[in-house]
């Protein structure tokens, strides 16, 4: 019988979307929540290019101390590691918090780490 390890992480990630009323194309809460929201599900639904969506053609994502993901295809290849180590993942969206041009999204994830070394590609 293989061992697992039931995780749940919770992190924040600071969007930087043009979130206050004085900036142009400010976003609203319920505009962020439901952006929020469809992300979080995003990650939950095991399918990366969805993830990578999210992110424009030139977009990046940094895990931890891991490399650089430019382009959605590398968000899509982290998306898709973190996909197969997690494979019951549930990301959910915790909250938001909009500090002038810049919203937090508070998420956390659960899952069974099948990961090599308990580990996702790209984590630390």
């Amino acid at each position: 019988m293989k061992n697992v390890l039931l995780i749940v992480l919770g992190c924040l990630i600071a969007l930087d979307l043009g979130c206050s009323s004085k900036h142009p194309g400010a976003k609203t809460t319920d505009e962020m929540t439901d952006f929020a929201q469809r992300y979080a599900k995003a990650w939950s639904g095991q399918e990366p290019k969805e993830v990578a969506k999210f992110f424009s053609e030139s977009g990046s994502l940094k895990v931890n101390d891991g490399p650089t993901a430019a382009g959605r295809d590398e968000i899509a290849r982290v998306a898709r590691s973190f996909m197969s180590a997690f494979p019951d993942m549930v990301v959910t969206m915790d909250k938001i918090v909009i500090k002038g041009d810049i919203t937090e999204f508070h998420w956390t994830l659960t899952g069974t780490n099948n990961g090599v070394g308990g580990k996702a590609i790209g984590s630390k």
